[in-house]
């Protein structure tokens, strides 16, 4: 039979040790990613996948439909498909959360950032390039 064993250490609070803050963070950033979450769905696009603080638009140069299992549209080949974004509505989307940005913009010029790995080359000088994503439902 497991037992669990009593704690001996017992953790100090430190000087700026406030669980609300941390809280409250972590709502805020909830609340960033729903909000992007439906920009994106207003806009009738889609998106691969999310994480904590990022979320993957499927978007390409011109927008458009791509093929996916499970899409809400249908390509002329009757295969399920999701629309993509056209890129440059996925810098719209991202320069209308800069309008929300509450710190220095010489520090931190956007509030939603494109990542340097959707230029070539990684660059965020060159151009963006089309990438490619494959998901499986689980």
């Amino acid at each position: 039979m497991y037992r669990e064993k009593p704690f001996t250490t017992i953790e100090r609070q430190g000087r700026w040790y406030f669980p609300p803050l941390a809280s409250l963070i972590t709502a805020c950033g909830r609340l960033l990613l729903a909000m992007l979450e439906r920009c994106v769905i207003d806009e009738g696009g889609s998106y691969l996948f999310s994480d904590t603080d990022s979320l993957c638009i499927v978007a390409s140069q011109h927008g458009g439909l791509v093929p996916c299992a499970g899409g809400a549209y249908t390509i002329s080949d009757g295969r399920a498909a999701v629309k993509a974004l056209k890129w440059k509505q996925v810098d719209d989307i991202a320069a209308r959360f800069g309008k929300l940005n509450p710190y220095n913009p010489d520090l931190v010029p956007h509030l939603l950032k494109i990542e340097d790995i959707n230029h070539v080359d990684a660059d965020p000088r060159k151009p963006l390039r089309q990438l490619f994503g494959y998901g499986k439902r689980s």
